[in-house]
């Protein structure tokens, strides 16, 4: 088990080596079960004086960019049905403006980074502590400027992540907000204590499911890309929490093959976006067994009657 020195400050030097693979971001692909594990190993107290905090909000604002941005709108998802509690989702570049001075001591604003100096972020950071809002931070790097900027701070110990699509980063922060959204479901009553027990234990579980999944589907995976390695643009969907995992997936697809690619919930797929659907167009659903299976499947015999090719995440 790693200890609680694994952000910055302590790494050592075994840790920022490829270890073998041909680049950082595989490294780091395959590195994600052990940094899962980590972050999912917090100190109970840690997650439960961040929930007493935002418990004691009115308002609370998740705010990112990028990555964090998508990991941002998962905890949203998260927050609103499991704890009940008024959430929004802003990006940091645009917080100031979409806020303005309606920030109070009232609010809480909870600022992810992976780096703590993600600029658009520590503006957001600034502009929350000027208004008189409380800030708790998720971030994997002590001492960084959010961190110091912070009334409160979540590291997520998922060590140094050098690839530009930040893998381990996406999955830990998400980790994070679980843990800290049954933690809040207890406190404000909205989940009982056996459910939260039992979310809690499957939640226990990924990091040997991530570490199965990264083992037994990279054939599966190496073999798609090099079927789809021609096309010039992709359109990804998801429904509920699902719709941060098609932004996030989206999102590296452009930061690693440089090929457009768009994400919407698939519910407004018929809203502009299937009417660049041709024959052979590749569109990657993301399709948990949750609540939203069903209307998912709507969605997708929609865009299969324009022959797209599908590529199904279940």
């Amino acid at each position: 088990m790693v200890s609680e020195k694994f952000p910055r400050g302590s790494w050592t030097p075994e840790m920022v080596e490829k270890g073998g693979y041909p680049h950082f971001m595989l490294k780091e692909i395959h590195e994600q079960p052990k940094a899962l594990k980590n972050a999912l190993s917090l100190r109970p107290e840690v997650c439960q004086q961040a929930s007493r905090i935002l418990n004691d909000s009115d308002q609370v604002y998740i705010t990112g960019a990028g990555t964090s941005n998508h990991a941002g709108l998962a905890g949203r998802y998260m927050f609103t049905k499991l704890s009940a509690i008024k959430t929004q989702n802003l990006v940091s570049s645009e917080f100031t403006e979409l806020t303005g001075k309606l920030l109070d001591e009232s609010n809480v604003v909870l600022a992810i980074s992976q780096s703590g100096e993600t600029s658009e972020t520590i503006n957001a950071v600034k502009h929350a502590k000027r208004q008189g809002a409380k800030v708790v931070s998720l971030t994997n790097v002590l001492e960084s400027t959010i961190s110091k900027l912070s009334d409160y701070t979540i590291y997520t110990y998922a060590g140094p992540e050098y690839g530009l699509a930040a893998t381990k980063t996406f999955l830990v922060q998400v980790a994070c907000l679980s843990l800290l959204s049954l933690d809040l479901s207890l406190m404000r009553g909205s989940l009982g204590s056996s459910e939260v027990g039992k979310l809690r234990r499957e939640l226990m579980k990924t990091p040997l499911i991530v570490d199965k999944t990264v083992k037994r589907q990279d054939r599966v995976v190496r073999d798609i890309a090099y079927q789809y390695a021609n096309k010039s643009s992709f359109l990804f969907l998801g429904r509920g929490i699902s719709t941060s995992t098609a932004m996030e997936g989206a999102l590296k697809l452009k930061e690693t093959a440089y090929v457009h690619a768009e994400a919407y919930p698939a519910g407004e797929s018929r809203h502009g976006s299937i009417a660049i659907i041709e024959p052979g167009f590749p569109v990657i659903i993301i399709a948990p067994p949750d609540e939203n299976y069903e209307k998912l499947i709507k969605n997708l015999k929609e865009i299969k009657a324009y022959q797209a090719k599908i590529i199904s995440v279940v």
